[in-house]
Parts: structure tokens; C-alpha cells; sequence
């Protein structure tokens, strides 16, 4: 027959191993699935390009250092009962520093002045402990099976709450995410798996641009699929530029030699001339670059039919009749009364 003791024994051990379990499962799917590319950005940076980091390995590594952590705070604050999910506090606040890096100009740097908010953090959660040890040693101690439930989710809150803190500071910079998700992929050559991420979000930067446009040079699509990614910057945004324009992860010079290969080269000037809107330049580049009889590539096609139209009628030939058909269509659409009210995503969604 199991005893009163027994069953607060039970309990106790029961809410323990679950926190536990929590915990870990949070902070290894967390760096693993989504910190992965930031954790490779730092340690690149901080070993300059010398060492790489394992994501596999790192996510293990540190979800066991942190939970040793835990283990250590707990066998100095004896934290239990309704308060023992306190004492993964520390772990979780570290997880939160590791993860808020962003790349910099000086080198790496977070949203948060760590320098001054950590100390604060741990002198708060100092005098928390210390209250809350005084309260249990008056706390009662009910061994049944609704307070055994109140105990457990009392202690998820509490979890719940800090691992809401980590994703908050956490770095959750979409772009940036997909930046350094893109290089990865890039570094392995995979340029298909590279020009999948992001690919249905409409938020970009110049080097996020830059770097789609490397990609599609390398699979000879640039003047096919440019312009259905966002853009930012203009033709500044094509190539890296130390500055504004540059790469995480990767060489820019080799980004600015492979540019500088035919048939990219062309590609690049051509889709620069489209990019600073100047129609007959681009035109007259196009002439001594492509057969325009030939099948061309669409954002090309797209040009020409608009100069065609618009610009200039000359001996230039452009037999894409239904290149010719899409734009008069497209501008009907945008130009009509009714579709007046129609936001710049529903145009984007038909054309």
C-alpha cells in the first residue's frame, strides 16, 4: 500500500521528469529547427571562417549544457513544488543571449544591452528565489491527485512564460533567416534549395536580392524569374558591395568573379538596364546579345513588348504574340474602373 509520503514522492518526481522533458524537447527543436543559421553565423564570425558549426551536434551540445545548468540551480535553491520550473530560469535566459546575435558592421551585436539587463535579470530572480524559499518552508504539502495536476500546470505556466521570453528576444528577423538559410544552401551548391526560401514571403533587403540574383545566374534563369522575388535597391541591390549589398556566410569576391562569367555577365547588365528602367539601352544591349527572333527569356520578352507598345515602333522584330496579348491584358486590368480598387498583391497574385 503506498503511503501518503509515498505519493507526494510520486508527484513531486512525476512534475520533475516532465519539466525536464519540456524543456529539452523546447530547447533542442528551438537552436536545431530554427537558431540553426544563427548559431552558424556567430561561430563563423567569432572563429573568422575557420571553424563550422554542426547543427546537429550544437543543439545537442548545448541543450545538455544548459539542462546541466539547471540541475546545478536546483541543488543550490532547492526550488519545488509550485516553484521548481524557476529554476530553469537561468538556462532559459542564457539561451536567450546565445540567440539574439545579428550580424554587424564591427562584427556581431544583439537588440538587447545585455551588459546591464542580464545583471538585472539575475538580481530579480535572486530575490525571488530567496522569497520563495521562505514561503516553502510554510508551504503544505497536499499528496492528491488534483493538486498532483494544479502542481504540473502551475510549473508548464511558468515554462511557458520563459520560453515566450526566448522567442521574444531570440533572433526573429525573418530576412535574416533567410539570408543565412540561403548561403548554406548556396555554400553546397544547391542553388534550387537556395531559391526555395523565402520564396513565397514578400519581405527582402538588398542582400537578400543580391543573393537570388547570384542563384538564378548560376541556373541561367536570371532573365526568366528576377523579377517575380521581391526587390529592394535597384541594380546597386545585383552584386555585393562590401556595404549595403554583402554576403554572411559566403566570399563576395567569389560571388563578383562568377558574376563576371558569360552568360551571366550579359544577364546581369541586361536585367541592370531593366532595374534602372532604361528601355533603349537595354534594347540596344539585347540586339547584340540575343537572337530576338528566337525564343527569349521572359522578363526580356516582357521588355521588348512594352517598348514595342509604348516607346518606339522600329524594325525590331517580336513575334511573342502572347507576350503581346499579357501586357495589353495586364494593362487593361490596371487601368480599368473597376479594377481600380484591386491592391497591389491582387495584381501581383494574376501577373
Amino acid at each position: 500500500m503506498i503511503t501518503g509520503n509515498n505519493k507526494t514522492t510520486s508527484n513531486y518526481v512525476f512534475m520533475h521528469v516532465l519539466c525536464a522533458i519540456v524543456f529539452i524537447l523546447f530547447t533542442f527543436t528551438y537552436l536545431f529547427f530554427y537558431q540553426a543559421d544563427v548559431l552558424k553565423l556567430t561561430q563563423h564570425i567569432l572563429s573568422q571562417g575557420k571553424t563550422h558549426y554542426q547543427p546537429l551536434v550544437g543543439a545537442l551540445l548545448i541543450t545538455l549544457l544548459l539542462y546541466i545548468l539547471q540541475l546545478g540551480v536546483y541543488f543550490f535553491t532547492r526550488l519545488k513544488w509550485r516553484f521548481h520550473a524557476l529554476t530553469y530560469f537561468p538556462s532559459a535566459l542564457l539561451l536567450a543571449m546565445l540567440t539574439s546575435i545579428e550580424p554587424s558592421v564591427g562584427g556581431l551585436r544583439t537588440h538587447i544591452s545585455w551588459i546591464w539587463v542580464a545583471p538585472l535579470l539575475l538580481v530579480v530572480y535572486g530575490l525571488s528565489v530567496a522569497l520563495v524559499r521562505q514561503y516553502q518552508q510554510i508551504e503544505p504539502v497536499e499528496p492528491k491527485s488534483a493538486f498532483a495536476f494544479r502542481l504540473l500546470w502551475i510549473n508548464f505556466l511558468q515554462l511557458t512564460l520563459m520560453f515566450f521570453f526566448v522567442g521574444i528576444v531570440g533572433s526573429g528577423n525573418d530576412v535574416l533567416h533567410y539570408r543565412l538559410r540561403m548561403e548554406s544552401e548556396i555554400k553546397k551548391n544547391d542553388y534550387d534549395a537556395a531559391l526555395l526560401v523565402g520564396r513565397n514571403s514578400l519581405k527582402t533587403d538588398s542582400s537578400l536580392t543580391m543573393l537570388r540574383a547570384f542563384c538564378l545566374s548560376q541556373k541561367h534563369r536570371l532573365g526568366d524569374d528576377f523579377f517575380s522575388y521581391p526587390i529592394v535597391g535597384g541594380r546597386q541591390a545585383l552584386l555585393p558591395d562590401g556595404a549595403n549589398v554583402k554576403a554572411c556566410l559566403l566570399s563576395s569576391s567569389k560571388i563578383l568573379r562568377l558574376s563576371k562569367r558569360k552568360p551571366a555577365s550579359v544577364d546581369y547588365a541586361l536585367i541592370g538596364l531593366l532595374l534602372d528602367k532604361n528601355l533603349p539601352s537595354f534594347v540596344n544591349k539585347l540586339r547584340g546579345s540575343y537572337e530576338v527572333d528566337s525564343v527569349l527569356p521572359k522578363h526580356y520578352a516582357e521588355a521588348l513588348a512594352i517598348y514595342a507598345k509604348d516607346i518606339v515602333k522600329d524594325s525590331l522584330s517580336f513575334g511573342n504574340n502572347a507576350m503581346k496579348t499579357d501586357f495589353e491584358d495586364f494593362m487593361e486590368m490596371l487601368h480599368s474602373v473597376e479594377k481600380k480598387q484591386l491592391d497591389k498583391s491582387s495584381l501581383r497574385d494574376v501577373y
